[in-house]
């Protein structure tokens, strides 16, 4: 799986539940370290730790007051690139307002498919963020050219009709079976570990991603029944967002774990 949606209620669930934004809080913190050039798993696992600790259990509580709130959104603020009243005023929530405020002083916008990436925002005056995305809607038409070139010179497959990489009014019409915040996939896999001892998974995500955060994956992992077969589920973390093969050193790392990957079941006795 890469960057897959896992559980929606987490993705697509309460913008004031607390667990849903630390597990959105590392994907920032990435990106924040990308962005000052200092990116390192030591300084991720700091982030991450915070994210579940004091940043969960202050979030969950009341909301603190006085020079105690001060220090907590002054961290958030520091640990995510956020402007300090950005975060006082969303109370440390800070995942809906970072497309258009993480780097609104330098008069970019961000893309929530990888917030290390920021472009000039083209509507300064708007406060809200438009439908545009900075990351998607280029490498829609870029992908899009590159497919249908493809299809129709080396598979020979040519035709008049126009390729659409994304096609919006069709993506419109996905049956998410009333409420996407329900759509949940644990359940499978909780069945496929337990029921196929040669079952594997490897799911793959891009640190900076914040359409699909890889905490959730990780929270979502970790409280699956221990499985009798070793290293049966893995997850893989990478440089880079949603698309973590646009990085071409992330790339080429995700091919040879995935290459790993399928030596190691046609090597499992079944």
């Amino acid at each position: 799986m890469l960057s897959p949606l896992l559980d929606g209620s987490l993705t697509f669930g309460d913008n004031g539940n607390a667990l849903r934004a630390a597990l959105q809080l590392p994907s920032l913190a990435a990106a924040e370290l990308e962005r000052r050039k200092a990116f390192s798993r030591d300084a991720l696992d700091a982030a991450e730790k915070f994210a579940m600790t004091d940043y969960l259990v202050t979030l969950a509580g009341a909301a603190p007051q006085g020079e105690t709130a001060q220090a907590f959104y002054a961290r958030i603020a520091n640990l995510t690139g956020m402007p300090i009243d950005v975060v006082t005023r969303a109370r440390g929530f800070v995942a809906n307002a970072y497309v258009k405020d993480l780097r609104a002083a330098d008069g970019k916008i961000v893309s929530p498919y990888d917030a290390a990436f920021a472009i000039d925002d083209p509507y300064p005056e708007q406060r809200g963020a438009r439908n545009t995305d900075p990351i998607l809607d280029g490498i829609s038409r870029a992908y899009g050219g590159a497919m249908a070139d493809y299809a129709r010179n080396e598979l020979g497959f040519k035709t008049e009709i126009t390729y659409v990489l994304l096609a919006k009014d069709a993506a419109r019409q996905w049956d998410w079976e009333g409420n996407r915040a329900l759509i949940d996939a644990t359940d499978d896999l909780r069945v496929l570990l337990a029921f196929d001892p040669s079952f594997r998974l490897l799911i793959a995500h891009g640190y900076s991603d914040m359409v699909t955060p890889y905490a959730m994956t990780r929270y979502i992992l970790d409280h699956l029944p221990p499985s009798g077969t070793p290293h049966q589920a893995q997850l893989k973390l990478y440089r880079g967002g949603h698309m973590i093969y646009l990085d071409a050193q992330s790339r080429k790392a995700f091919s040879d774990d995935a290459a790993q990957f399928y030596r190691t079941a046609a090597e499992t006795p079944r």
